[in-house]
């Protein structure tokens, strides 16, 4: 019920209009025929040439997902349904997960409308362009894998959710060994050789992917990207590179916020990005969960590890609702919360969570038809 309410809202707020920035057909399309290169339409999507060919840069479970639709529909095929369907999915996983740690309904519900209306997650799923089905899948496919090790934590499973979302946006990679050893711990050699079975062969293909599109073994496409289509790099500056986190945390954690207007809607989002201070103040929820439960530390070390990456990277996402780089660590801190609010958060936290979801809702809106 969960999911198919936020699928809903989703359908209801962008109307699942295809989107022009459908990278993921292009490149659907492409594996159909037998090549990694696809068609370049033009330069408003995030694709490179490169050896007299054009190729898309953002990791491919996207790509995957869509292959059954431009099976039958070709380039026709509607990236945003299936967008909205991960936010749905989503959804449904972090709703599992909550009940999973403890949380009565109306908390479960709270930890959720955190996750969607208090961050990008909804904005990103309802639009589906390729920057933002990226961010969908990726949050979805890491509270599947959370729900599973909370549930029955099945390796072959667990290693199925991390790839997926590991493969949706690159700096989830290394929550990719902790999961392992959170198999290892759970299941013993035999949890850790089923992780094995499904995260290896997958770790192949994605090598020889790599291979065959760039000759070496791992995905260089953003780098190239910066170098080739960017201007700023004639500068010297670094895709990657410690110059870049005075930036990233000005974007993420600081005071980036709104426009006030004397007129409706009153509190207008800018274009380029509302800092979390702003959206998601209520996830601070997340320092009372308990380190002496199993998962805790592990999951703050999640949220770690797939910060960093952002906080070295060149760029802030550009134009966005929220701060949409924040979704990938974003899923970790969602499982503290509810940590959390399990224990009994101080109430004027669980008033900046109910406020940070109903001011989400409004703000979304106010980005779609005023930013």
């Amino acid at each position: 019920m969960a999911g198919a309410v936020v699928f809903a809202a989703a359908a209801a707020f962008g109307g699942l209009r295809p989107t022009a920035y459908d990278n993921y057909v292009y490149l659907a399309q492409a594996w159909l025929h037998g090549r990694l290169w696809i068609h370049w339409p033009g330069d408003w999507i995030d694709a490179i040439p490169y050896h007299g060919r054009a190729y898309v840069i953002e990791a491919p479970t996207p790509g995957v997902l869509m292959l059954p639709l431009v099976a039958v529909w070709g380039e026709a095929a509607n990236q945003t349904l299936v967008s909205a369907l991960l936010l749905g999915l989503g959804a449904a996983a972090g709703w599992t997960l909550c009940r999973r740690i403890g949380l009565r309904p109306a908390l479960c519900a709270l930890t959720v409308g955190m996750l969607v209306f208090a961050s990008t997650y909804f904005y990103a799923g309802a639009v589906g362009d390729v920057w933002f089905i990226a961010h969908a899948s990726a949050v979805t496919f890491s509270m599947l894998a959370l729900a599973e090790l909370h549930g029955r934590r099945r390796g072959w499973l667990v290693a199925l959710w991390a790839i997926a979302a590991a493969f949706s946006r690159y700096p989830l990679l290394p929550a990719v060994a902790v999961y392992a050893w959170l198999v290892y711990q759970a299941g013993g050699r035999r949890g850790l050789r089923d992780f094995a079975l499904v995260a290896l062969p997958l770790a192949g293909l994605w090598v020889a992917y790599n291979l065959a599109r760039w000759g070496t073994v791992f995905d260089i496409g953003f780098t190239l990207f910066w170098k080739i289509m960017d201007v700023r790099s004639k500068s010297g500056e670094p895709a990657f590179g410690l110059l870049h986190v005075p930036m990233q945390l000005r974007a993420l954690f600081g005071l980036s916020g709104p426009a006030f207007t004397t007129a409706f809607p009153w509190i207008v989002p800018p274009k380029f990005g509302l800092s979390l201070t702003w959206t998601s103040l209520g996830f601070s929820g997340a320092f009372w969960a308990p380190l002496r439960e199993r998962y805790v530390p592990y999951l703050w070390l999640l949220a770690i590890l797939t910060l960093v990456p952002t906080l070295l990277y060149y760029g802030t996402g550009d134009y966005q609702f929220g701060a949409r780089h924040a979704l990938d660590f974003l899923p970790f801190v969602t499982a503290l919360l509810a940590y959390g609010l399990r224990r009994g958060v101080p109430r004027p936290i669980l008033a900046v969570c109910v406020l940070n979801v109903a001011f989400g809702l409004y703000e979304v809106i106010a980005f779609k038809y005023f930013s």
